[in-house]
């Protein structure tokens, strides 16, 4: 090997691992996607769905590895499948594995597309509104001659490190708070009847609440009444929720 040659690294990263897609599929290769807004099912495989190219990458100049958050998420994964199969062979018997699922759960819940969206156009709109703060006072940097109207603030674009989405992502997916009332919520483990199935999506887990009173505000974890569901497999799925009372009560059990 030329020891000048760079290793390939891995581009095509799964934000929907793929030993969590093989609980989908008939034969732990073969799966279908169905595209709602088309009403178009199209078949596929496991390592062809689920993934952009890049979404793992640190995009920031001169970091020794741009690859290195996918493949310490390759290494969790691996854990995780270990997680996976032993609740679909003996249920959800130990402590230590209703923590795993929680874990499991918070991280599925924040690692995909429509969250990187949600915080680079959160944190684009911040930005934006703290520049032009900063014009209106007239506290920015004099404008080199010639580009007085090419960099007024309305026609500034700003743009989000994807390493810095990914920094946000993780952070809340490994919030102590927010793990902490996902482990004090009510797990259920349900099986599904014969001859029916679950599917899982590009946002595999679900936010239920049956009477949100402010529903302009949305709901989280910390929501009470809420439900959080995740599919582990075509035939099981996992429920956390509260019955009655608050978190602080539920702390204090």
């Amino acid at each position: 090997m030329n020891p000048s040659k760079k290793p390939n690294q891995p581009i095509k990263h799964h934000y929907l691992p793929q030993f969590y897609l093989r609980g989908f599929s008939p034969n732990q290769c073969a799966i279908f996607q169905i595209y709602k807004k088309k009403s178009l099912v199209v078949p596929g495989t496991v390592d062809s769905v689920g993934y952009l190219r890049n979404f793992h990458t640190n995009d920031i100049e001169g970091v020794k590895d741009p690859q290195f958050l996918e493949k310490s998420l390759a290494g969790l994964e691996g854990y995780q499948n270990t997680v996976l199969k032993e609740v679909q062979l003996h249920g959800i018997r130990a402590p230590e594995t209703r923590r795993d699922l929680v874990d499991f759960l918070a991280l599925m819940r924040m690692r995909i597309p429509a969250m990187k969206d949600h915080v680079d156009s959160s944190k684009q709109a911040v930005l934006m509104v703290q520049l032009r703060e900063l014009e209106r006072r007239g506290q920015l940097p004099s404008r080199p001659t010639g580009y007085e109207k090419a960099l007024i603030a309305k026609n500034i674009v700003v743009e989000i490190t994807n390493a810095e989405c990914l920094r946000v992502m993780l952070k809340s997916a490994f919030d102590k708070d927010i793990l902490k009332i996902l482990y004090q919520m009510r797990m259920t483990l349900y099986q599904a009847p014969f001859g029916e199935s679950f599917v899982t999506s590009d946002q595999p887990v679900a936010l239920y609440h049956a009477d949100l009173q402010y529903r302009h505000r949305g709901a989280g974890p910390s929501t009470m009444g809420i439900q959080v569901s995740l599919p582990l497999t075509s035939r099981l799925l996992i429920t956390w929720y509260t019955c009655s009372g608050s978190h602080s009560e539920l702390q204090a059990k």
